[in-house]
């Protein structure tokens, strides 16, 4: 494994996961405004989010930033309204 992060807006829960996973770099911010450049990362797992962000459109284009254009990207969404927003949304292939 190259390099693993784990971003989260709690600080508790990013010290949770510095206990159980010491060699995963931590990162405090919020999902819809990453602090790494374009391009970064060629798989992002993007789990139990999608509820609590405020602005979902942000959130997608923050992802779709974020992610290198061969990249991969596993979005949990547990609502309908999610799943529309998805339709209008152009985000690199996952497939």
């Amino acid at each position: 494994m190259r390099e693993c992060y784990a971003v989260d807006c709690a600080e508790k829960m990013l010290q949770r996961v510095q206990q159980r996973f010491p060699s995963v770099k931590t990162c405090q911010a919020h999902a819809e405004n990453l602090p790494f450049a374009d391009s970064t990362f060629d798989l992002m797992l993007c789990v139990g989010v999608t509820e609590y962000v405020k602005n979902p459109r942000a959130l997608l284009c923050e992802l779709a930033r974020t992610l290198q254009p061969e990249g991969y990207l596993a979005l949990t969404a547990s609502t309908r309204i999610w799943l529309n927003l998805l339709r209008y949304v152009q985000l690199h292939a996952l497939f």
